[in-house]
């Protein structure tokens, strides 16, 4: 076997740091770069563990704050796994609350609940799992049988 010479093991030595470096950079920009979705939603506990908050202005890292409303849902579209998010309610001698959280890598889109939140109770955060065509289907089936005035546009007297 033939040995190297000094001047290619030197390039063959560079040509590797550089590929590593490329990679680690790779690596890098992939997470501080990938997008997430954040649902934000102020929903009463249906078994009524804990409220919806009246009126509350939420921000999430340095985005647009927003106001949410009780049954209120909107979304904010981050990028990277670790955020803070504000939640200051409107109502008067309320305490705003600040917390910092991290997305996992791989999760496309979360669902965090502002009232959960507030309320202390866990997990308030949690993977959005759309629901399916028969999911959707029963629930307005659920709704038309609630509400049969609605189903047939009866606007009232």
């Amino acid at each position: 076997m033939s040995k190297l010479d000094p001047k290619a093991a030197r390039r063959w030595a560079i040509r590797a740091v550089l590929a590593a470096v490329y990679l680690a950079l790779a690596v890098i920009l992939f997470v501080t770069g990938k997008g997430h979705t954040i649902l934000v939603d102020n929903k009463a506990d249906p078994a009524g563990a804990y409220p919806a908050l009246k009126a509350a202005v939420v921000s999430i890292g340095r985005q647009k704050p927003m106001e949410f409303y009780p049954g209120d849902r909107d979304k904010f579209v981050v990028k990277g796994q670790r955020h803070r998010i504000r939640v200051k309610p409107l109502a008067p001698g309320a305490q705003e609350r600040e917390v910092e959280f991290r997305l996992p890598l791989g999760q496309d889109m979360t669902l965090l609940s502002i009232s959960k939140l507030m309320a202390g109770a866990e997990p308030w955060i949690e993977v959005f799992v759309a629901p399916t065509v028969q999911q959707m289907a029963a629930e307005r089936a659920a709704d038309d049988l609630a509400n049969p005035l609605e189903t047939f546009g009866n606007t009232g007297p």
